[in-house]
């Protein structure tokens, strides 16, 4: 339970710290903020739903090279939907 924990807290603080800049015309930040937010939630579902979210799999403590890959590949995987969820409700990156 604790490694859950740690790893929900690990993916929220990473969301936050890397949540891209977007935009769609007419909405407050707040609303853009809102939906970035709902994206990421969907994401995180999906992902566990698939069954990536594994203990051994979020351990920010392994060093394993292959591990750390594979968390790369989640996190790419996890940004790709949050990017698709944001550009099917009409938001576009900021430049």
């Amino acid at each position: 339970m604790r490694i859950r924990f740690s790893a929900v807290i690990l993916l929220l603080l990473t969301a936050c710290a890397s949540a891209p800049a977007w935009e769609k015309t007419g909405l407050s930040e707040s609303e853009v903020r809102s939906a970035f937010s709902t994206c990421r939630r969907q994401a995180d579902r999906d992902m566990r739903d698939q069954g990536h979210y594994r203990d051994s799999e979020v351990d920010s403590a392994d060093s394993d090279p292959m591990a750390m890959a594979d968390r790369e590949n989640l996190k790419s995987q996890q940004n790709t939907m949050v990017d698709s969820c944001m550009t099917g409700q009409g938001f576009r990156k900021k430049r």
